[in-house]
Order: C-alpha cells, then structure tokens, then sequence
C-alpha cells in the first residue's frame, strides 16, 4: 500500500511528525496565552494603582479595585498554566508537583525571550532609542490627522478619560495617560497578537512566509487597535491605528514589548499635555 506513490511506513511516520508538530504547536501556544494573560493582568493591576497613586485620578468602573483584580487574575492564569502541565500535558509522565513548576519555568522562559522582558544592557539603550523615534513618527502622524478635514475630532467634553483627569493638578493628566493605559494594551496588542505570532513563524519554512505572516499580524492588530478606538472619534480611531503601526514596528525592530510600551506613553504623555 501507498500514500501519494511513497509506502505506507514512510506516510505513516510523516504523518505523525506532523501530528507531534501541531501538538507542540498546540501546547506552546496555550501556554504562552495564559503566561500573556498573566502578564497583562500584572501590568494592568500595577499600572493603574501607580498612575492612581502618582496623579489622584480615579476612574468610577476601576477605582482603588485595580490590585485586588488583576492580582486574582494572575493567580488564576497561573494556576492553569500549572494544572495545564500537570494534567492535561504530561508528557514527561511525570505527574509530580517538581516536574511539572520546572516545565512551566522553562515555557516562561521561553516566554519571556520572546517578548524581550529582559533586555541586556545594549538592547536596553535600543530600546530607548527605537521607543523614543516611535512616538516622535507617531505624534507627528496624529499632529496631520488633527488638521485633516472632514474628520469627526474627539470632544474632549464627552470623553470619559478627558472628563476624569479634567480637574488633575498640572500634568497630572498626562502622566496618567502615560502610565495607565499603554503596558497592558502593549501587552495584548503587541504582545499576544505581533511578537508571538512572530515567534510562531518558526513553523513557516521560508523567510518570505514569516515576513508575510508578519506583516499581516502588524496590519491586522494595528487596524483592531484603531477600532476599539471608534467610538470616542474617527480621527481617534485613524490615530490609534497609525501609531499602532508604529508601536508594533519598535516591537519588532527591537524584538522587546518595552519599546511598544515606552513609545506608547511618550505619544500619551504628549497627546495629554497638549490637549488637556
């Protein structure tokens, strides 16, 4: 017997790499989706308590609540990474507590490489640098979408986040539009949707396929971006998804979260002082 002219051993054998391949594929990409949930749910709780704190701009929906939730949020996505490893993929056949806190060490490992969550000293300073352009590129971006007419502007007396930090001392305002809202966006976006989609085009075999699939996710997470944007303004949502473009472009160029993340709360923290 045959399989497409080869004998049924050598189909056989392919057909299970390929098997073992999606599973591995399968099981890396759970896995990063809870350690990103994690993650985002960290930034989000620390973030948010820390702009809270440094600028006294409370949010009603969120409020003082940030820590207590998103701390519950890690401990839960955590907790399934662990009954993950340990009982749905034991596939060391090692059921015990040991082994199974060392599989999840090593896939946060992994995880943490290919977010670049901990530069070394010379990509650091990258970082800052590919950051700092970003937001520069995309403020400039947003300063020519402003003046484009035809374009519904943003009402800064309607808008929620305008009508809380109304009333902040000073630059307060801008701080924590800086601090609040980019780590766990960046997080989400550029994380979970652009740098490990670019990770997983280890599966891709030509350098074309993985810039195309790249770019697509560049695209696509920027566009999204600028969606949930909408329903404050149109030139809200143009701005959103150009500067997504350049969040995600520092991400990659960097192959770090941290440049999405610095370039984000400069463009913040400029668009805030500006408008507030």
């Amino acid at each position: 017997m045959t399989t497409a002219g080869q004998p049924e051993p050598i189909a056989r054998n392919r057909r299970k790499h390929l098997g073992a391949r999606l599973s591995t594929f399968g099981h890396a990409a759970t896995l990063e989706f809870l350690f990103l949930l994690a993650l985002a749910a960290a930034m989000a709780g620390v973030a948010g308590t820390l702009a809270e704190l440094l600028t006294d701009v409370r949010f009603d929906i969120m409020g003082r609540a940030y820590l207590l939730q998103w701390t519950l949020g890690v401990f839960t996505a955590l907790s399934l990474a662990i009954l993950l490893e340990g009982t749905l993929f034991p596939w060391s056949g090692r059921r015990s507590l040991r082994a199974t806190l060392r599989r999840v060490r090593q896939w946060g490992s992994v995880f943490v490489s290919h977010l670049g969550l901990l530069p070394s000293r010379r990509q650091s300073r990258k970082i800052l640098a590919i950051g700092a352009v970003a937001a520069t590129v995309a403020f400039v971006v947003a300063c020519m979408i402003s003046l484009v007419p035809g374009i519904e502007q943003i009402d800064h007396d309607q808008d929620a986040r305008y009508v809380a930090v109304a009333n902040a001392p000073g630059l307060a305002g801008a701080l924590y539009f800086a601090i609040a809202a980019p780590p766990p966006e960046e997080a989400m976006y550029r994380g979970l949707l652009l740098l490990i989609a670019a990770a997983a085009t280890w599966w891709c075999r030509t350098p074309a396929a993985r810039r195309l699939i790249i770019g697509v996710a560049l695209v696509l997470t920027s566009a999204h971006f600028g969606y949930i944007h909408l329903e404050w303004s149109q030139s809200n949502a143009i701005m959103a998804a150009t500067s997504g473009l350049a969040y995600g472009a520092a991400a990659l160029w960097s192959r770090s979260l941290w440049a999405a993340v610095l370039a984000h709360a400069l463009y913040n923290f400029a668009v805030g002082a500006v408008t507030i």
